[in-house]
């Protein structure tokens, strides 16, 4: 886990976290491996009803997460 921590924080920029999983599957996984701290925002299939690799549940993450960004 530290080894992922390390390489997570050397990527520059924000980090985001795509899953089809459920929101309380990703946020124990991330928290279990200690880095959910690391990631800007989570979109998990709890927050759209297309899921990967359908286009619209890309357009919907890639909308919400500038949203956020825009309106901190």
């Amino acid at each position: 886990n530290l080894r992922i921590n390390k390489l997570l924080t050397k990527l520059k920029g924000e980090k985001y976290i795509f899953s089809n999983a459920t929101k309380t599957y990703v946020t124990y996984a991330l928290n279990y491996m200690k880095i959910i701290n690391i990631f800007t925002n989570i979109a998990t299939k709890s927050n759209f009803y297309h899921v990967k690799p359908d286009k619209k549940s890309y357009k919907y993450v890639i909308k919400e997460f500038n949203d956020t960004n825009e309106n901190g």
